[in-house]
């Protein structure tokens, strides 16, 4: 039985499946697969880490405080 993904379930963790990254970005897993963010690969298994998705973010914002100058 697979667990249903939620933002509590994905709180804590600091590496995400693809399924779970998806989920926090608001993505189909297809979409995540085309989009160029950064992951790691750990054997057939691709992970991303939270702190690095979170500063992808801010580095691809347009507008707001982030890329004020």
């Amino acid at each position: 039985m697979k667990t249903k993904i939620t933002l509590d379930t994905i709180k804590e963790k600091a590496m995400l499946s693809r399924s779970e990254t998806a989920f926090y970005l608001g993505l189909h897993v297809n979409t995540l697969d085309r989009a160029n963010i950064p992951h790691t690969k750990i054997g057939r298994r691709t992970v991303y880490s939270k702190q690095v998705l979170d500063a992808w973010i801010a580095a691809n914002s347009i507008g707001g405080k982030a890329n004020e100058k």
